[in-house]
C-alpha cells in the first residue's frame, strides 16, 4: 500500500511512503481526531538524543552517595571478574 502523506500544517515536504495493510491499520487505531498519520508517527518515533542532551540530562539527575557506592561496587567486582577470568 502506498500512502501519500500531505502536510496538512503546511510546514515541511510532503513525501510518499510504502507500508503494508497492517502497519496502516496499526497508525489508523491509534491516530487521535485531528491528528494526522505523519503526527502519530512522530509520538512513537522519537529523534535520537545526542551525547550532549544526554550529558546534560544526566547531570541534572539526582543521585544518591549510597547509589554511587553501589554502582562504584559494582563496577569493581565486574572489572576484577574480567581480570580474573582472562588468567
Amino acid at each position: 500500500m502506498r500512502m501519500a502523506t500531505k502536510n496538512r500544517n503546511g510546514k515541511g515536504r510532503s513525501e510518499t511512503v510504502e507500508i503494508d495493510r497492517e502497519t496502516y491499520q496499526r497508525l489508523e487505531e491509534v491516530r487521535t481526531e485531528g491528528e494526522t498519520l505523519s503526527d502519530v508517527i512522530k509520538r512513537y518515533v522519537r529523534p535520537k538524543q545526542t551525547a550532549e542532551e544526554i550529558l546534560r540530562v544526566m547531570r541534572r539527575a539526582a543521585v544518591s552517595p549510597a547509589t554511587l557506592q553501589s554502582i562504584e561496587a559494582s563496577a569493581t567486582r565486574r572489572r576484577r571478574s574480567a581480570y580474573n577470568s582472562k588468567g
